[in-house]
């Protein structure tokens, strides 16, 4: 029993100071999110409304952070082309931005689903998993 318990010691030590990935904190905050759903809001319908736009933000969050870590691999690449050129790196940027203004929006639009189908109290219960959600997205 001790050599068990040290065994899980050991192990959560070793994980205590690792940070999980974006993807992971996205999920993590998201599925809070849906558990003080189903505690703070007792509308079946409003609840359900909500659920569908935990969905989408989950979806979007995550196409915005494979977006991200796209241009962070196109860009390393492109950084060790000696040919590369100005214009090349231009349509890069301006392809991602493209992407980022697009997702951005989405993410907004969730926003405002959350805020038309809170009460007050409701929203202050939910909005800190919006934000840690949102903040778990990583675009350096």
């Amino acid at each position: 029993m001790a050599a068990l318990l040290l065994a899980a010691l050991v192990a959560l030590g070793g994980c205590a100071g690792k940070s999980q990935p974006p993807r992971q904190k996205i999920a993590r905050a998201l599925q809070e999110m849906s558990w003080e759903v189903a505690r703070q809001v007792g509308d079946p319908e409003r609840a359900a409304r909500l659920q569908q736009a935990i969905d989408g933000l989950d979806a979007d969050l995550n196409e915005l952070q494979g977006v991200s870590e796209t241009l962070r691999s196109r860009l390393r690449a492109l950084n060790a082309n000696p040919d590369a050129t100005r214009a090349d790196f231009a349509t890069l940027l301006d392809g991602f931005d493209a992407d980022r203004r697009r997702l951005r929006d989405r993410v907004l639009q969730r926003h405002f689903e959350f805020l038309a189908a809170t009460s007050a109290n409701e929203w202050a219960a939910l909005s800190g998993h919006e934000r840690d959600a949102l903040a778990a997205v990583t675009l350096r």
